[in-house]
């Protein structure tokens, strides 16, 4: 296995930790294997949520929005449009409301008010008053996020339209019923999270050849 390690250090150390990540998220997601309760999981995973902290919908509005979070797109539905494809620095411009998407211009930013998988006029203004008593840092704490929404009452209707939302349309679970939701309605978001679809990372020598 050595062998088929990159060259570089740092790009050892990514390979190593997408392995170790891969690995865990595939035993968590299997009902036969569990975590020895008071043990911690190991650093690199621990922001992976567990199938039964997703049972609880705060905790799992979370987890979907941390991984909204990690893309530096245009939010415009079918642009493409990266940071990097900018001839300025910094990031695309956010809604000044909500201040959770972003787009590469005014067109894109008209055209996801009105259509996508979910249209951004559908929660632009629930976003706003979810940021309203959690900030952006909170996303990443999973006790204090959970905490804030059930001290405000976050209605759960909301939480189903911000996951569907956050995985344009390919999550749609429904915690508003009161029913436990199955298991399979975050298998989407499990795997994009932790790559589990996606090659390992691209060593940072062939990166910079480009």
């Amino acid at each position: 296995m050595a062998s088929l390690l990159p060259d570089d250090t740092i790009d050892q150390y990514e390979w190593i930790g997408y392995l170790g990540t891969k690995l865990w998220a595939t035993l968590q997601m299997d009902t036969q294997y569990h975590v020895i309760p008071g043990r911690q999981p190991p650093a690199y995973a621990r922001g992976i949520e567990t199938p039964d902290a997703l049972k609880d919908p705060y905790r799992a509005l979370r987890f979907y929005l941390q991984f909204r979070s990690g893309n530096r797109g245009c939010d415009g539905p079918g642009c493409g449009k990266t940071v990097h494809d900018k001839t300025t620095p910094g990031g695309f411009p956010r809604c000044s409301t909500c201040r959770a998407a972003q787009y590469c211009s005014r067109v894109c930013q008209d055209a996801d008010w009105r259509r996508g998988a979910v249209p951004h006029k559908a929660v632009c203004r629930i976003l706003r008053d979810l940021f309203a008593f959690v900030s952006p840092a909170d996303i990443f704490n999973p006790a204090k996020f959970q905490a804030a929404c059930a001290e405000h009452a976050f209605p759960l209707a909301h939480v189903d339209k911000l996951i569907s939302w956050a995985t344009e349309g390919k999550c749609a679970p429904n915690y508003a019923s009161g029913v436990e939701q199955p298991l399979d309605v975050h298998w989407f978001v499990m795997e994009e999270a932790v790559a589990l679809d996606r090659p390992p990372p691209e060593p940072t020598s062939r990166r910079q050849a480009r």
